[in-house]
């Protein structure tokens, strides 16, 4: 379902960047700009979809907080002086 909406909202960010780039109709500019500048703005959405939507799975994990205690014996006592 995440995918989903990733992918739907990285088209839809990059259908509206590739318009809003769009010249004054009087001048003519390359394609190419708006083009890079939409699939910038398409690769941005779905990596930081993708990021919060594995952030929000990992949210359900809680780390162990139980610390075992280790105790070192040794065999015999050290003489003494």
């Amino acid at each position: 379902m995440v995918t989903v909406l990733v992918v739907v909202g990285s088209l839809t960010i990059g259908r509206l960047v590739y318009h809003w780039a769009a010249p004054p109709p009087a001048t003519t500019a390359p394609k190419g700009e708006r083009l890079l500048l939409a699939l910038t703005a398409v690769v941005a959405v779905i990596a930081i979809g993708s990021y919060l939507g594995s952030g929000i799975r990992g949210i359900g994990r809680t780390a162990d907080t139980k610390q075992e205690r280790v105790t070192v014996e040794t065999g015999t006592p050290g003489p003494t002086r």
